[in-house]
């Protein structure tokens, strides 16, 4: 009897909220023009140089001057043409008032040092990257979110344990990293799929 009326109380707060009102939400309109900063060379703590590309908000109907903005920042290993559905819409967030970072990860695109996935340097290398974009952005306010969609969702997860509290790091967005890379990732039904790996940028 118990169970059966939990059963019935479970269904009810399931289904009896279906009359529930939504909230429509529309994204505010576009502010800014795009201004880019390819390949800037920022020095890790061991000497090898990463390379960074930065976009930031120009003139249109705002006005930058004087304005300092919160600074999105992603770590790619992935070449440029395949790294776009991977970075989200650059575009839409700096027209909308947001600088964004996008850090090459060593070995790949040009940036110094010997790529490994998600290696120790690596680790390091994520808060350091943070600690420069929030300390040597002239548009930036100091305040970092972090995005990007599978290694550049790791990179994340990784970057904001190593950086701990307290940090510039205010909120971050992972998304589709999985979450078991030896059944996700490499083997499917036990080949290697090797299709991944000519996308990293060497």
């Amino acid at each position: 009897m118990k169970s059966f009326l939990f059963s019935l109380l479970f269904t009810h707060l399931l289904l009896g909220n279906t009359t529930a009102q939504t909230h429509s939400w529309t994204a505010r309109p576009a502010q800014y023009t795009l201004r880019s900063e390819l390949g800037i060379q920022v020095a890790m703590s061991d000497g090898v140089k990463l390379l960074v590309d930065v976009y930031s908000p120009a003139d249109s109907i705002g006005k930058v001057e004087g304005k300092q903005f919160p600074v999105l920042l992603t770590q790619s290993p992935y070449a440029f043409m395949n790294a776009a559905p991977h970075m989200g819409f650059i575009d839409y967030y700096v027209k909308r008032g947001y600088v964004c970072v996008v850090a090459h990860i060593r070995g790949t695109n040009g940036s110094g040092g010997e790529n490994g996935f998600i290696s120790e340097r690596e680790k390091e290398d994520g808060p350091e990257i943070v600690v420069w974009a929030a300390s040597k952005l002239p548009q930036g306010n100091g305040k970092i979110g972090l995005f990007g969609t599978s290694w550049l969702g790791f990179t994340q997860v990784f970057t904001a344990a190593k950086i701990g509290k307290n940090s510039p790091v205010k909120a971050i967005v992972p998304t589709y990293m999985g979450s078991y890379l030896y059944r996700e990732l490499t083997p499917g039904g036990g080949p290697l799929q090797s299709i991944y790996f000519p996308k990293i940028g060497r």
